[in-house]
């Protein structure tokens, strides 16, 4: 079975309405709320070249190297570790206190669609050097914690 179909199965045992975005979002709204809700953990674009969480994939890397992308942005509240922190109005269960401690976030269903159409225009953009430089970053400061550790 397919990550997309076992995450659907996943959410409709768990009662979630599971629709896919219908792709007719507004690209500047979709940037705005990817820049502020999900640059927390992703890189997205030239907005945060040097942010998001080394093991999260990178907006460009999704769209660029995924197959999938579409059905992984259009269901994305719905894959882990989403449904613990995001409440999309009338989709998914709603989300009162998340486990980390960070604010929940609340969007309305369009947001889904507003997301879709922005990452689109992230298709065939070059990915940030960035993206590279920063597991080099970490690998090296890696290598020189060991290295001050040991002498």
């Amino acid at each position: 079975m397919k990550p997309v179909a076992i995450t659907l199965l996943i959410g409709a045992l768990m009662g979630w309405s599971i629709q896919p975005a219908s792709a007719e979002g507004d690209v500047e709204r979709g940037r705005l709320i990817s820049q502020k809700h999900c640059s927390r953990y992703h890189v997205i674009g030239d907005f945060n070249n040097h942010g998001g969480i080394g093991s999260t994939p990178s907006f460009q890397m999704l769209v660029n190297y995924m197959d999938d992308y579409k059905v992984r942005f259009e269901t994305f509240y719905a894959r882990n570790p989403h449904p613990s922190l995001i409440t999309i109005e009338g989709l998914a269960t709603t989300v009162e206190q998340t486990q980390h401690g960070t604010e929940p976030i609340k969007l309305p269903q369009q947001a889904v669609e507003d997301i879709l159409v922005f990452v689109e225009t992230l298709h065939n953009k070059k990915l940030c050097y960035s993206l590279m430089t920063k597991k080099v970053m970490a690998i090296w400061n890696a290598a020189i914690t060991i290295y001050y550790s040991l002498h």
